[in-house]
């Protein structure tokens, strides 16, 4: 699988203020919705875990998250969220997800959004018959090389190992829904998005010309073993007596409920009323970069080319697409 490195654009880092200075958090991603087809507009948000944000505000010592995007000069800055502002799910308190409507100008900041037509539905789930075995992908923070003047999220590749068939005890959720990949998630990769890549084989078919991902969620965590120093024969040297290894299985929020954060009503109210301004007075809505809330925004389309180009060299531009969100 060659990820394309749009991919990584998309993602920014979560920072809170600490006596000593910023502490970084986890990872931050941006999601894209159409409140209208009539309309290129486009409402953007930024999705984290809900822990990421719990943790901050318990750490922080400004009540804020803060967050260190890549601007279009080659650099980062930092932005002040408040706490307050990231929104979890309205009826599940046991979705690891917290929501931030906020749309950065695409003249400022460098990024990219996940559309909201790339969801793993459970319909495209079904129809492109996903399951374990199928490779995934995730961007995301890597603690010990953030990057010296801006964000250089890695990528990690793994498969689905079990889909959300029953219910997952974690810490501090609960028991929650949750895809189990075998890719090694380590401090820093909580909120990450994950995609799922689907290849020309499926089921009975072939078509090796087809290549797409979907959107499959979001980073939540994995589990640790303990290493037993007690035996001689699982004595490691140079390995603390409490140190414990990374299993390699980590869990996956799936998107279906982070887009039901985002479609809940407070949501949902602000982008119809926008709707509602925008045909009030009549402007017309460019093709390229378009507005939300009189901010600059960029189109799912810069997304969903990056991943064609990459995965159909050959194709050209003007060719119609396979599916919206078939990408």
């Amino acid at each position: 699988m060659l990820v394309p490195d749009e991919a990584r654009k998309c993602v920014v880092f979560v920072c809170y203020k600490a006596h000593s200075g910023f502490r970084l958090a986890g990872t931050a991603f941006f999601v894209s919705v159409q409140p209208a087809e009539d309309f290129q507009l486009y409402a953007v948000y930024l999705v984290t875990a809900k822990h990421v944000i719990v943790d901050a505000k318990q750490e922080s010592i400004d009540g804020s998250v803060w967050l260190r995007v890549n601007d279009r000069s080659g650099g980062s800055f930092m932005v002040e969220t408040p706490v307050d502002d990231w929104v979890g799910h309205p009826d599940d308190t046991s979705v690891d997800a917290s929501v931030l409507a906020w749309a950065p100008r695409s003249d400022q900041v460098e990024y990219l959004c996940i559309p909201d037509t790339m969801t793993a539905t459970d319909e495209i789930i079904d129809r492109e018959d996903i399951g374990p075995g199928d490779e995934i992908f995730l961007t995301g923070l890597f603690v010990n090389h953030v990057g010296r003047n801006r964000n250089l999220p890695i990528i990690r590749i793994g498969n689905i190992a079990l889909m959300p068939e029953e219910r997952i005890a974690t810490r501090h959720f609960g028991s929650i829904e949750a895809y189990l990949v075998e890719a090694r998630s380590i401090g820093g990769l909580s909120g990450s998005p994950v995609f799922v890549h689907v290849s020309g084989i499926r089921k009975d078919t072939l078509d090796l010309g087809r290549d797409v991902f979907y959107w499959l969620g979001l980073m939540h965590g994995h589990w640790d073993m303990p290493v037993d120093t007690s035996s001689p024969d699982a004595a490691i040297a140079d390995t603390p007596e409490k140190e414990a290894v990374n299993m390699g299985i980590a869990m996956v929020v799936p998107a279906t409920q982070i887009v039901e954060i985002i479609d809940q009503p407070m949501f949902k109210n602000a982008r119809e009323e926008e709707m509602k301004q925008l045909c009030e007075s009549s402007l017309p809505a460019e093709d390229s970069t378009t507005t939300y809330e009189g901010k600059e925004v960029l189109t799912k389309d810069d997304f969903e080319q990056a991943l064609r180009k990459v995965n159909r060299p050959n194709e050209q531009e003007d060719q119609p697409d396979e599916g919206k969100s078939e990408t």
